[in-house]
């Protein structure tokens, strides 16, 4: 008669696969997670770029915050501080 219960391979080998399921888990909720500011003043970025390249005020609106950019370069709104290398809601 053979013996019951289990070997300590069987027993690492399903924790390394609960190790590998629980890194792809971790791995597909971080690119869930909301865009970081990073992305968000390339956004910005690109957006005053275009105003200046097309020669037509762009609008950017992200949540409450929105900024209206001009072609010679300059911006209106909440974020124009930022833009400008300040703090947000300085008076510049």
């Amino acid at each position: 008669m053979g013996r019951s219960g289990v070997t300590l391979v069987e027993i690492m080998v399903a924790l390394a696969v609960l190790a590998l399921l629980n890194g792809s888990a971790v791995l597909a909720i971080r690119s869930l997670r909301r865009p970081d500011s990073a992305s968000r003043a390339e956004l910005i970025a690109l957006a005053q770029r275009s105003a200046v390249t097309s020669g037509r005020p762009v609008q950017f609106v992200a949540g409450a915050d929105t900024v209206l950019f001009l072609p010679d370069g300059r911006a209106i709104g909440l974020v124009a501080a930022v833009t400008e290398g300040g703090t947000r809601g300085s008076s510049r």
